[in-house]
C-alpha cells in the first residue's frame, strides 16, 4: 500500500512540474494587511530611506515616483490615466522613452526616430476633416516596464522653470503639449539619423538601351556596397545616440503628470491594490505560503521537499530543517 502511495505521489509530482495547468494547484486568496500592519509597513519604509545618505537620487516611499518605480505601480498608474482620466498620450511618451532604454545600437536609433516622429513633430492633418491625426492609445504588454529614476533629478525650482519654458497648452506644435527649446534639441539630434540614410539610392542612373542592359549587374553591385555602407554608418551614429537625450523632456513630463494627476490616484482603488501588494512582497515568507506535494530527499541538513506556493502556479522545491 506505501508502494501505491509513494508512486501516486510521484505520478502528482512529475505531472504539476511538467504542466502547471494540470496537477494539484490548492491556489488562495492573497493576504490584506490591517491598518495597524499598514501603518507599521509604511513607517519602517520611511526609516530606512531617512537613514541613506543620498535621498536626492532615491525616490521618497509613498511618494509619485516610488509608486512607478514599480512595474505594478507604473502599470496601474499608467492604466488610472488611460481609463479614468482618458489622457495617454503623455504616459504613453514616457512607455516608448522606457522601452527605448533598454534597446541598443540600430534598434535603439530606429525607435528614438519613430518617438520624435509620433510625438514631438506636428500632427498629420486629415484632409477630409482638417482636423489632427494623433497617435492612438497603446496598452502595456511588458512584465517589466517600470520607471527608473535619473542618476541626477532636478531640483522643484529647475522642474519649474522647465515647465514654464517648454510647455504648451495649446499643443499647436506637437500632441504632448511640448514647445521649446528641449523639443526642438531632440528633434535636431535625433533626426540627424537620417543624414545617413540611403538617399542616393533613390536616384538610381537610367540608361538607355543597351548599356542599361550591361550595366545592370554593375549597378546592382554597387547600390548593394552602398546600402551596407550606409547601413554602416547608420550604426556607428545610433551607437553614439546621446544616452541622454531625452532626459530633460522625461522629466518635463513625469512633473506634468504628478502635478496633475497624482492627487486623483491617491484616492483611487488602485493606489490601495499597489500597497497591499508591496506589504505583501515586503512581508516575511511563512510554512502556510506552501503546499507540500511531497517529500523528494532526506539528509542530514533537513528535508527537500516539492512545494507549490499557495498564491502562484509554480512548483519549487524547499530545504527545511
Amino acid at each position: 500500500m506505501e508502494e501505491l502511495e509513494n508512486s501516486l505521489e510521484n505520478i502528482q509530482y512529475v505531472s504539476a512540474i511538467s504542466d502547471t495547468n494540470s496537477g494539484p494547484r490548492p491556489l488562495t486568496d492573497w493576504d490584506v494587511p490591517t491598518e495597524a500592519a499598514l501603518i507599521k509597513w509604511k513607517d519602517l519604509l520611511k526609516s530606512e530611506w531617512n537613514s541613506t545618505s543620498d535621498k536626492l537620487n532615491i525616490p521618497e516611499p509613498l511618494e509619485f515616483k516610488w509608486a512607478i518605480s514599480s512595474a505594478l505601480g507604473f502599470f496601474l498608474f499608467s492604466s488610472y490615466l488611460k481609463e479614468e482620466c482618458k489622457d495617454y498620450l503623455k504616459i504613453n511618451f514616457i512607455e516608448e522613452i522606457l522601452r527605448w532604454r533598454r534597446l541598443r545600437g540600430q534598434q535603439q536609433g530606429s525607435l528614438a526616430k519613430r518617438i520624435v516622429n509620433t510625438y514631438l513633430q506636428s500632427c498629420p492633418i486629415k484632409s477630409e476633416t482638417q482636423s489632427h491625426v494623433i497617435p492612438q492609445m497603446s496598452l502595456i504588454e511588458e512584465h517589466y516596464l517600470e520607471y527608473t529614476p535619473l542618476l541626477v533629478e532636478s531640483s522643484n525650482e529647475t522642474l519649474n522653470d522647465l515647465l514654464k519654458n517648454n510647455l504648451d497648452e495649446t499643443c499647436a506644435k506637437c500632441c504632448i503639449g511640448l514647445d521649446g527649446p528641449v523639443r526642438q534639441n531632440i528633434i535636431e539630434t535625433v533626426l540627424a539619423i537620417s543624414s545617413n540614410n540611403v538617399d542616393e539610392l533613390s536616384a538610381s542612373p537610367k540608361e538607355q538601351g543597351n548599356d542599361l542592359i550591361n550595366n545592370e549587374t554593375v549597378l546592382e553591385n554597387e547600390n548593394d556596397h552602398k546600402l551596407k555602407e550606409s547601413k554602416k554608418r547608420s550604426s556607428i551614429f545610433f551607437s553614439h545616440l546621446p544616452s541622454d537625450v531625452f532626459d530633460i523632456v522625461q522629466r518635463i513630463v513625469i512633473e506634468d503628470l504628478r502635478r496633475r494627476y497624482w492627487d486623483g490616484f491617491l484616492n483611487n482603488f488602485r493606489w490601495t491594490k499597489l500597497l497591499n501588494f508591496l506589504w505583501y512582497q515586503d512581508r516575511r515568507t511563512i510554512e502556510e505560503d506552501f503546499y507540500v506535494m511531497r517529500v523528494l530527499g532526506r539528509g542530514g541538513f533537513g528535508l527537500v521537499t516539492g512545494n507549490n506556493p499557495v498564491i502562484t502556479e509554480l512548483c519549487i522545491d524547499v530545504l527545511t530543517k
